[in-house]
């Protein structure tokens, strides 16, 4: 059984829910999604997990993976978006497909690029220890 927000919930005299109001959400919508729901005081998540025993070290652990895996998604996106902002996939095959390399060959190279590009942008030392290694 759902539990019921408690009626401050739906309180026009949070800024939360005054700015769901201006657009359209009602009460019932915010009781079904919980919206504006932080209860006081602000350690009430950190009290609840460890009242169930979990250890306060693993909150902050999971809260460190979960920085990371935003940030890398968030790079992953940003990254993606200047790829098809600047046409760069387009631009690559256009420019390459002139060499007579033909579609695997020019599939290889593109990749080959990528591949140079992100292990430079993720880390110098790696780039430095496995370009010498394809190269020499």
């Amino acid at each position: 059984m759902k539990e019921k927000s408690s009626p401050f919930l739906l309180s026009n005299e949070l800024p939360a829910r005054a700015f769901l109001t201006e657009r359209g959400f009602d009460a019932a919508v915010a009781d079904d999604f919980r919206l504006g729901f932080a209860p006081e005081p602000r350690t009430a998540f950190k009290d609840a997990m460890l009242a169930r025993k979990i250890d306060e070290q693993a909150l902050v652990d999971t809260g460190k993976l979960a920085s990371v895996a935003l940030f890398c998604i968030g790079t992953a996106s940003a990254f993606g978006w200047l790829l098809v902002y600047y046409k760069i996939p387009q631009e690559l095959l256009a420019n390459v497909s002139t060499w007579g390399m033909g579609a695997i060959g020019v599939g290889f190279f593109i990749a080959f690029a990528f591949l140079v590009v992100v292990v430079v942008a993720v880390d110098y030392t790696i780039a430095a220890t496995i370009l010498p290694e394809l190269f020499g």
